[in-house]
């Protein structure tokens, strides 16, 4: 795969190293597919609303995407340190 290609669909976020990250790597947060996040300290509905979180950027994908988003903290990316990815699959197969 190009280069440009992939990052076309890992989309990077910058990192803070004092914040705990979880990742995300199966459907709905656990093999049980519970879509309960038991991890999540950060996130309340205080701090969850349109002053203070939303969407930052969208990039563009080759097709449409069924399945959900995969996140991994903190993942090392040459000559650019270590981000936090996000995986998106395509209904074209591309990751």
């Amino acid at each position: 795969m190009h280069r440009p290609l992939f990052a076309a669909f890992a989309v990077f976020l910058s990192t803070s190293a004092a914040v705990a990250r979880v990742s995300v790597t199966t459907q709905h947060n656990d093999n049980l597919r519970t879509g309960a996040n038991l991890n999540e300290t950060l996130l309340t509905p205080a701090n969850v609303n349109s002053g203070q979180f939303g969407k930052l950027y969208s990039v563009t994908l080759d097709g449409q995407v069924y399945a959900q988003p995969l996140y991994v903290p903190n993942v090392a990316i040459p000559d650019q340190g270590s981000r936090n990815v996000v995986y998106v699959a395509t209904m074209n197969n591309s990751v």
